[in-house]
């Protein structure tokens, strides 16, 4: 495993977006910490081989939001960034291309949205074909948080408020009219190759599993009335890219996505990662034992795996029970078992690749990556950034006062 610590590098605020080869994707932020992760003002590249450091350059404009593609989930490797400038009733959008290697950029989308959106999903579709997302993000004022403290759930909070197409090559653009498509989709939209086409895959999602489980709870107690509700849907779909896009062109209004799983009230599907060949997402369906499942969909059939997650429980009133934790992103992927054994100690167990079991002190807090198989990496961000790296093979423990990122065999520091 290799050890980047980017703080050496001189510049304060950086942090890790991706890796492709030979190269790291950085992008620097007014301070440090998850309050100022939006307020980026610059961009790096990082040479692993070379331990070169470049800026890319920004222009005018703040940033608002940024992507990437990766080749073995989109087809290409590519990063964009979306700046805006304040007129007086619109913001004037840039959407940018970045060149790594020179960090030259290039304006390829220009629009306006009105001042109230501030929060945007921009993607490349094709070639000269881009989609915009946009909401209007509440600030988390005093009224907000009552609002969200009386669980209103039927009131329309989900979602992107609309969504335009636009076609760069034909000089046209187009509203997307499928307002339930819009009003479901949380955060997952990406494209892939599914059956050797290139698809659309995405998210219909709006609470969180324990919310929906609970609701499932006090229905089954005669709690709460049995009625449908829209929020009470997961559900995972797809559709070619070509038909999606044309469908937009002839302005339907629904959109015609295809199930891959999906659940209302009984139980729940959760995206949780992709790679060249699978999609993965968890499952469960409620009331029923053993029903809680990883599950990978086979990109190229559809077919699917399960890894079935045997239903735990706590040994004793005063003990927490067991628990899974995995991550099923890029090349380290795990799956434990997590107990806790005694007040200060925990123990894992793999539940694939292999049959690991490893104990380590409670207090350096929780698992976030397996490294190669050999090297738990945990973190604790309870006081401050730190990061403790686990040699299960000899049992070596390094801890830095850093938060961290791997990619596959690299670790970054930061």
């Amino acid at each position: 495993m290799e050890l980047i610590d980017i703080r050496k590098l001189g510049k304060i605020n950086l942090s890790p977006i991706c890796r492709w080869g030979n190269i790291l994707l950085l992008k620097k932020t007014a301070g440090e910490g998850p309050l100022y992760d939006k307020e980026i003002i610059g961009y790096y590249t990082y040479n692993i081989h070379e331990k070169k450091l470049k800026s890319i350059e920004i222009g005018q404009g703040e940033v608002i939001y940024d992507s990437f593609n990766e080749s073995y989930v989109e087809g290409e490797d590519k990063f964009y960034f979306t700046t805006f400038e304040e007129q007086v009733f619109v913001n004037d959008m840039i959407l940018k291309k970045v060149d790594v290697e020179t960090g030259l950029t290039k304006d390829i989308l220009n629009f306006n949205l009105e001042k109230k959106y501030n929060s945007l999903i921009v993607e490349k579709l094709k070639e000269g074909v881009f989609i915009v997302f946009y909401k209007e993000e509440p600030e988390y004022t005093e009224e907000y948080l009552d609002f969200l403290s009386e669980m209103n759930y039927d009131k329309d909070r989900y979602g992107f408020e609309g969504a335009t197409l636009f076609d760069t090559i034909n000089d046209e653009k187009y509203e997307i009219n499928d307002k339930f498509f819009l009003r479901g989709l949380k955060s997952i939209f990406f494209k892939t190759k599914l059956k050797g086409e290139m698809c659309i895959v995405t998210e219909e999602n709006y609470i969180e599993p324990y919310e929906k489980e609970q609701f499932y709870v006090d229905v089954h107690m005669n709690r709460l009335a049995k009625k449908d509700k829209f929020y009470y849907r997961d559900y995972m779909k797809y559709i070619s890219l070509d038909k999606f896009i044309q469908e937009i062109e002839e302005g339907a209004e629904k959109i015609s996505f295809i199930d891959i799983e999906g659940y209302d009230l009984e139980g729940y599907e959760m995206f949780s990662g992709v790679d060249e060949k699978n999609i993965y997402y968890i499952k469960k369906v409620f009331g029923q034992e053993n029903s809680e499942a990883i599950v990978s969909v086979d990109k190229e059939t559809l077919n699917k795996k399960e890894i079935v997650l045997p239903s735990q429980y706590a040994e004793d009133m005063n003990s927490c029970p067991p628990m899974y934790m995995w991550n099923l992103a890029g090349n380290n992927k795990y799956i434990f078992n997590k107990k806790s054994i005694s007040r200060r100690k925990v123990k894992l167990k793999q539940v694939i690749n292999g049959n690991m079991e490893y104990i380590y002190e409670s207090k350096l807090g929780q698992v976030k990556e397996f490294v190669e198989n050999r090297y738990l990496i945990i973190s604790d961000n309870m006081d401050g950034y730190k990061t403790s790296i686990i040699d299960i093979t000899n049992n070596k423990v390094k801890t830095f006062k850093r938060n961290n990122k791997a990619f596959d065999d690299v670790l970054v520091l930061y």
